[in-house]
């Protein structure tokens, strides 16, 4: 019994060096954020299997749509080209400039496809990769857009530059029109999805919202006890539908606010009311 007490006192005195060495290396402003100073081998391979690991756990339940569709794959070379060669290039072309100071760089794409199956590929795009600047595309792009995009990811290996250019001068005009493949009409807000699109759009860093964890904004009010309110942005009674119309058209509810339009959907916009309502 004396010998387990001992191990157990010597465990947590360890532990709580270990945090107090923390806070001190913390404290002491040693580790230098700088992009211009590239991470250790042994951290790019902690985040990159970190990565790995958790991206084939999580796409494990994705049931891969049929991305051979030559339709799907013009419209993704649209998306694709608005939206993921800046940063991540095509066959024969550079990432944009500010692209290639991101770290870590955006790997190309045509690697990408060859190494990965296709749910893992459509969950990455779906949910984005923290500590790098994949960002996730759930709320900028329907599920329709975003198989389209893996449509074109999967055909990349096969195309060479001389392809590639061929393509895009090709693709017909209305491969453009992206319509809403997997969209569902507008249903009842579901705050736990609120929460999540309030983190997405970017809400919070304008407004202070409690439970959504980001650094504080404050050029907007906070909307702390939104539900206690009677006025929205103060022209407009405050009910669900009142705040829908605000979170998607602030600018025709108060026009020459500085809340400016985000292109928020109408389910999202019922989900964030929802989840501002029980504040």
């Amino acid at each position: 019994m004396h010998q387990w007490r001992t191990v157990v006192t010597t465990l947590v005195v360890l532990a709580a060096l270990a945090f107090l060495g923390g806070i001190l290396f913390i404290d002491s402003g040693i580790y230098n954020v700088a992009a211009l100073d590239s991470h250790g081998r042994f951290t790019n391979w902690l985040l990159h299997s970190i990565a790995l690991k958790s991206i084939e756990q999580r796409a494990r339940d994705v049931k891969t749509q049929d991305i051979d569709n030559p339709v799907k794959i013009a419209r993704g070379l649209v998306l694709y080209r608005q939206n993921c060669a800046q940063c991540h290039g095509a066959p024969g072309e550079a990432p944009a400039a500010f692209a290639m100071g991101l770290m870590p760089a955006a790997p190309p794409l045509m690697q990408v496809a060859r190494e990965w199956p296709a749910n893992e590929i459509y969950w990455v795009v779906r949910n984005g990769i923290k500590m790098t600047a994949m960002p996730p595309w759930r709320y900028r792009m329907t599920d329709g857009e975003l198989w389209d995009v893996v449509a074109f990811v999967e055909a990349l290996p096969k195309l060479s530059p001389a392809d590639y250019q061929a393509r895009v001068t090709s693709v017909d005009i209305l491969a453009r029109q992206t319509g809403d493949e997997g969209g569902n009409a507008a249903g009842v807000g579901d705050p736990r999805r609120g929460k999540l699109a309030l983190e997405q759009y970017a809400c919070a860093t304008c407004h202070v919202i409690p439970g959504v964890i980001a650094p504080a904004g404050r050029v907007g009010p906070t909307l702390a006890g939104m539900s206690q309110r009677s006025i929205v942005a103060g022209v407009k009674a405050n009910s669900p539908e009142g705040m829908i119309e605000w979170i998607r058209h602030p600018e025709k509810v108060n026009p020459g606010t500085a809340m400016p339009d985000m292109g928020v959907s109408e389910q999202d916009a019922r989900d964030m009311a929802a989840y501002l309502g029980a504040l």
